[in-house]
């Protein structure tokens, strides 16, 4: 048996499945923190840029919102990782033996959307330049894009829940809702 084939039979489905939905919980977690960061800084703006900058209430919460923005970042480009042994959905679905496919499509979403880039470049795992000059200009991905990766990860979790734990999935996870909120 390969190193691999091993490394998934040995893995409990219970243990990775369940840390799957917990990290799948922290994002959306952070997310609607975030959320709730955006709002407060829009309440706050005064709407002159002058005003803004001196007002440290304001800059608090950017501050805050672009934490939670670049742990979101990461937690949804490593969760589309595709190793073995992690906690990410190429070993769920490899273990599962089903939702290849699924989980293909978000690690290229997360791709194509620069997730892993800026991981890489300006949160963890940062890549380092020889030379000052070759740093590069933060990336930046849209509220939009973020949004789309959880609601892809969320779906894909779900996805898998219901074929793990049957009919009783949906009404799992509005409780878990209903604590959330």
């Amino acid at each position: 048996m390969s190193r691999q084939k091993l490394r998934i039979a040995n893995t409990e489905m219970d243990n990775l499945l369940g840390n799957l939905r917990g990290e799948i919980a922290e994002v959306v977690t952070c997310w609607i923190l975030m959320q709730k960061f955006m709002v407060s800084g829009t309440r706050l703006s005064s709407g002159e840029i002058g005003k803004d900058l001196g007002n440290p209430d304001l800059s608090f919460v950017y501050l805050l919102k672009d934490k939670l923005e670049d742990d979101l970042v990461a937690r949804l480009s490593e969760l589309a990782e595709k190793k073995m042994g992690r906690l990410n959905f190429y070993f769920a679905t490899e273990k599962l033996g089903k939702f290849q496919k699924d989980a293909s499509v978000f690690s290229d979403y997360i791709e194509r959307s620069g997730f892993r880039k800026k991981r890489n470049q300006t949160i963890s795992h940062k890549e380092l330049p020889e030379k000052w000059e070759d740093h590069r200009a933060p990336l930046h991905i849209p509220y939009r894009t973020i949004v789309r990766a959880v609601a892809h990860a969320l779906c894909l979790i779900k996805r898998i829940d219901r074929a793990i734990l049957g009919p009783s999935a949906p009404y799992l996870w509005h409780e878990v809702r209903k604590r959330r909120y």
